[in-house]
């Protein structure tokens, strides 16, 4: 960056409730051009796995088809 200013960043996040299932929306999917490659999941599940392994591929491993 150039400039005498300062600048801040803020990161804006946000995670679904424990309880909330995620899932791809079936008009997204097709067998021919776009396949499911995830099963729907509950948040909450996948943060515990995720917490407990550290994979770099845990979502592939959790939920992968």
């Amino acid at each position: 960056m150039f400039g005498d200013k300062e600048r801040y960043s803020v990161g804006l996040l946000s995670n679904p409730k424990n309880d909330v299932k995620i899932e791809v929306p079936h008009e997204l999917v097709d067998q021919k051009m776009h396949p499911l490659r995830y099963r729907s999941f509950y948040y909450g599940d996948y943060l515990d796995y995720f917490c407990s392994t550290f994979k770099e591929n845990a979502l592939d491993a959790f939920i992968g088809i």
